[in-house]
């Protein structure tokens, strides 16, 4: 491991990042642009198991309703994907394209993991140590950042798969307090803390340079909705009955064409054009983390209805910078006039991000002394 300018030369970040989905494209962008404080060189593994892939395929083939649908929607798609592959070439420097684990080698001192569920064993269906910095080829330093169980509760044996492919590691950076408190059962003794998502840690004026202006209303109520509840829903069409404005879908999932809703649906969006939505909306309400994500990091006004056994990331977030009036669970009266952001929200997201730029100093510091320290040997 060497150092040129007062950096570790090359990091490799290891995350989804190939999908046609909003959040892993803009997260996986989002933790090259922020370890490049870090090193002089840094790119993205560009590693693509059918796991992460398989659900983004043109054409569905297991069911034949799904089929269908599948089918219909391939114009919107294809622009969809395009734009996404575009976005991807633009705006993250990539290794060469792995589809098998056994088969990746890079070349690089530290490999970052992270951010985004890539330890949820339901994603990626299982096992897969690539995700844990277990590479064939390239014994690296690992440093995890941001990562993220995606559950709120782990079995016996998800336990002991944790115990082991994480036991070499050092500091572990996790999304959730509830991931925090599962593996500090599991290692007592490490250093493991909260940190969070790499889109917060971005200045917004990167985000802002991404946007693509679209063709939308003065204003809006913009829906992002990727599981689909009914009550995320209703709550964006009461608040634009309310304020005497207009519904927009960006849709994360596919046409529904038995959907008999009115509102404008976006379908062929790609990062850029997603920024430019959520940036110009009145209001956003979202069942989606990273929907939320971008909401605070524009400042807009807010309504969060979190996953039903995966919301705690969203929930801990807005906890965290008394943000928690943007929350729409069962017994919460809708709020239709606009929740204003307060310097006090902003104090507090600063302060989650110094508290996680120090995690990240202190990791890439170990990993020069430590490497200094076997070099002594």
């Amino acid at each position: 491991m060497t150092e040129r300018n007062g950096k570790l030369i090359k990091a490799t970040i290891v995350t989804f990042h190939c999908v046609a989905n909003y959040g892993a494209m803009l997260q996986a962008v989002a933790m090259n642009k922020l370890f490049e404080n870090y090193f002089n060189e840094v790119d993205v593994l560009d590693y693509r198991p059918k796991c992460i892939t398989e659900n983004y395929n043109l054409f569905y083939t297991k069911r034949i309703k799904g089929f269908i649908a599948s089918v219909l929607n391939v114009p919107t798609n294809i622009i969809k994907k395009r734009r996404f592959k575009k976005f991807m070439e633009e705006n993250m420097r990539l290794t060469p394209t792995f589809f098998q684990a056994e088969k990746i080698s890079v070349d690089s001192d530290v490999l970052i993991l992270g951010s985004d569920q890539i330890w949820n064993l339901d994603v990626t269906k299982g096992v897969d140590e690539t995700y844990f910095g277990k590479l064939p080829y390239g014994g690296q330093y690992v440093i995890p950042y941001a990562a993220s169980i995606g559950k709120d509760a782990i079995n016996e044996k998800e336990v002991e798969t944790y115990k082991i492919l994480l036991n070499s590691v050092s500091n572990i950076g996790v999304r959730e307090r509830k991931a925090q408190s599962m593996l500090r059962r599991i290692f007592p003794d490490k250093n493991i803390d909260v940190t969070i998502d790499p889109t917060l840690m971005v200045d917004v004026s990167v985000w802002n340079h991404l946007e693509k202006k679209i063709s939308l209303p003065d204003k809006y109520v913009l829906i992002f909705s990727l599981n689909g509840y009914e009550k995320t829903y209703a709550t964006a069409e009461e608040i634009a009955i309310k304020r005497g404005i207009s519904v927009i879908e960006v849709l994360g999932r596919n046409i529904d064409f038995l959907d008999k809703r009115k509102h404008r649906k976006l379908a062929t969006l790609g990062p850029r054009e997603f920024l430019y939505a959520i940036h110009h909306a009145d209001v956003v309400v979202t069942d989606s983390f990273h929907g939320t994500a971008f909401s605070i990091i524009y400042q807009r006004d807010l309504r969060v209805i979190p996953h039903k056994t995966r919301g705690a990331r969203m929930i801990e977030l807005l906890k965290a910078i008394h943000a928690e009036n943007r929350l729409v669970v069962d017994d919460t009266k809708i709020t239709y006039e606009k929740i204003q952001w307060t310097e006090e929200n902003l104090r507090l997201l600063e302060g989650l991000k110094i508290h996680s730029f120090r995690f990240i100093n202190n990791a890439v510091n170990d990993a020069i002394f430590n490497e200094k320290a076997c070099g002594d040997i």
